[in-house]
């Protein structure tokens, strides 16, 4: 590549670049490798300590299943272990001896060489667990400390009773009431499923209680199958239950408006039988009893002939009680007129 004069310098650039670079590559490899991390600094195991640090941890087995902490929340009449755990890092304990001294709270003592203790707490409550590590460094050197932890003894959720009713009916107002034997607060999430099945099986409900009874006033609003899901929960406990019920139609409370409806059908039907099917009877025709008058146009009243005048007299009312009935015309003779005497 043919370069001008003036421009000899540039030129002459690129040919010194690798010159340049393996000059101060020794410098620049210092700044490109990562720094080593600064050492540790060197003790000497020799040395006693000055004091004895660790903590306590309890291990309790409920229903197959270890739980650990350190809060000082245990489960009545569930054997617990109680271990101390030392915290030594640089390991400078490991050619000491130690002593624990025990003391449970409960009235009970225990001394050893172990680290750990088994408890067991009947009843529930607060109590005080206090433990003393003394440790052996040599002939001359011996550390003590002392620890302290405020157990609360809480009882276990062991058995759920549900007092449930005899028979459940659709539309009808139900109480479901239940027992949890176990140390209050805890915590219930209830859920109910028709047909034991839930779209959403993680949804429940939440309630708190602060008792061992638990009322769950619950509607149904169909007939079938129903599964009753129960979760309790508490401080060192969990437990769930599943409950089946059955509900049906209750066809003896529509009998009350059945049978007045009923009654009523069947009285109306009656009346109406009874009218229709009623025989016809003929009209009755009542007696009219008619005194002895004479209604004959020719026969002259004002006769004077006194045989004739009492023969149109109306006899005694007690003649016409006790006589017999006559017929309604009379023949008197040829001459003599027609008559009515009674009816």
């Amino acid at each position: 590549m043919m370069c001008r004069l003036k421009d000899a310098r540039r030129c002459r650039l690129p040919a010194l670049l690798p010159q340049l670079l393996l000059r101060f590559l020794p410098l620049l490899l210092p700044l490109l490798l990562p720094l080593p991390a600064p050492a540790a600094p060197q003790v000497s195991t020799n040395v006693p300590p000055d004091k004895v640090s660790g903590r306590l941890v309890f291990r309790q087995t409920v229903d197959n299943v270890t739980y650990e902490g350190s809060r000082g929340q245990l489960a009545s009449d569930i054997p617990a272990e109680a271990v101390f755990e030392l915290l030594d890092p640089q390991r400078r304990f490991r050619s000491a001896t130690f002593m624990y001294t025990w003391d449970l709270g409960n009235g009970e003592a225990v001394s050893g060489a172990e680290s750990y203790v088994t408890c067991n707490y009947s009843s529930s409550g607060n109590y005080i667990l206090k433990l003393e590590v003394g440790v052996t460094w040599d002939s001359h050197t011996y550390l003590t400390r002392t620890y302290s932890v405020d157990l609360e003894v809480l009882d276990a959720i062991k058995g759920i009773e549900f007092n449930s009713p005899s028979r459940y009916y659709v539309a009808e107002n139900t109480s479901l009431s239940f027992f949890v034997g176990g140390s209050t607060p805890m915590l219930l999430c209830w859920r109910m499923e028709h047909n034991c099945y839930s779209s959403s099986p993680a949804s429940c409900h939440m309630v708190e209680l602060y008792k061992n009874t638990f009322s769950l006033n619950y509607t149904f609003t169909s007939e079938g199958r129903y599964c009753l899901n129960l979760s309790f929960r508490n401080n060192i406990s969990v437990a769930q239950t599943s409950y089946s019920i059955f509900v049906t139609r209750d066809y003896g409370s529509n009998l009350y408006f059945i049978l007045p409806c009923a009654a009523l059908i069947l009285a109306t039907l009656v009346f109406i039988g009874v009218m229709v099917c009623r025989p016809v009877r003929p009209p009755v025709r009542t007696e009219v009893e008619v005194a002895n008058f004479c209604f004959c146009p020719h026969v002259n009243l004002e006769m004077k002939d006194p045989d004739s005048r009492s023969a149109l007299r109306f006899p005694p009312p007690s003649s016409l009680r006790k006589s017999e009935s006559q017929p309604l015309l009379r023949s008197q003779g040829a001459s003599s007129p027609t008559c009515v005497s009674e009816l």
